[in-house]
């Protein structure tokens, strides 16, 4: 018997009353904690049976384990991180991962450019010389649908643009630079995030430290005085970050926020926004979510 405890059912006499029949008939009782239940802290007698959490694509693969063992099945046991990702997005319970969070965010900006580091330094990485190739060879080995455009004068791929369902990757080359950019729509981030950690090893054939821009909806206010920031971060509990100055750690990343460059036309420079910058590989949907739910309850981003 497998027990499902959320936040709600977590408060009901009913699952513990019914938990305790099956055990006293014989039946083997697996509780199992969702929606960040934590089942070692929750009532008699389920807190004393042997079961586990769904908090990760462990918790999936558990859940797959006991059902092989119980039913004579024999499903994959194995999930990815974006796996887990998708079937999360739609927890409502969990506030990291909370519909209500991404209709706060108008876009996901990921950019790239054609070199990274100071010249001469360990870190300096040149990007690819064909990273539209090789944009294109990784989407189609994830399966992922996408067509291409380019303009009628562009006979390489200088200027290309390259749409997928929630995502537009724009690459040009600008004074001889190669720029590569990507707009990804919030309730699509779960899906390209195993993408877009991916890329940085693809265009510069080593993992590098990568950033995002995220900008919010226009009826919401971002703090980007940075003495204001800093304050309210602050006495937030959160410290500031000892490699990015400016910055401030939350969930593993080095946070901070920008005003709007009011000499800027260009992509997201002209408006306001968190600039993040995540480990290599670490691109996740539900982090980019977490950091939001803190920098609201921290008086960052208000109504």
């Amino acid at each position: 018997m497998l027990v499902f405890v959320s936040p709600k059912s977590a408060g009901s006499s009913w699952i513990y009353f019914e938990s305790g029949f099956a055990y006293s008939k014989g039946i083997n009782v697996i509780p199992i904690g969702i929606c960040g239940i934590d089942i070692g802290h929750i009532k008699p007698p389920l807190n004393l049976l042997q079961g586990f959490n769904i908090s990760n694509k462990d918790g999936i693969g558990n859940l797959v384990t006991v059902i092989n063992r119980e039913f004579d099945t024999d499903f994959d046991q194995e999930f990815s991180e974006s796996e887990y990702s998708e079937i999360a997005i739609l927890d409502e319970q969990n506030p990291a991962i909370n519909s209500s969070f991404l209709e706060l965010i108008d876009y996901v900006y990921v950019d790239f450019q054609g070199s990274v580091g100071a010249e001469g330094s360990p870190n300096h990485r040149i990007m690819v010389d064909d990273p539209v190739s090789a944009i294109r060879n990784l989407l189609k080995a994830n399966n992922v649908d996408f067509y291409e455009q380019r303009g009628p004068e562009n006979t390489d791929n200088s200027r290309t643009k390259i749409y997928s369902p929630g995502m537009l990757i724009n690459y040009q080359v600008d004074q001889g630079k190669q720029i590569v950019e990507i707009k990804i729509d919030p309730y699509s981030l779960h899906f390209h995030e195993s993408l877009v950690s991916k890329l940085p090893s693809i265009l510069y054939g080593n993992s590098v430290i990568s950033w995002c821009a995220i900008k919010l909806n226009d009826e919401l206010k971002l703090v980007t005085d940075k003495i204001k920031l800093s304050a309210r971060l602050h006495n937030a509990g959160h410290e500031m970050s000892g490699t990015f100055r400016g910055f401030f750690e939350i969930e593993g990343c080095s946070i901070t926020t920008h005003p709007k460059d009011r000499f800027s036309q260009e992509r997201i420079y002209s408006k306001e926004r968190i600039h993040l910058i995540f480990k290599p590989e670490e691109f996740k949907a539900s982090t980019i979510l977490k950091i939001l739910d803190k920098l609201i309850q921290a008086n960052v981003v208000m109504n």
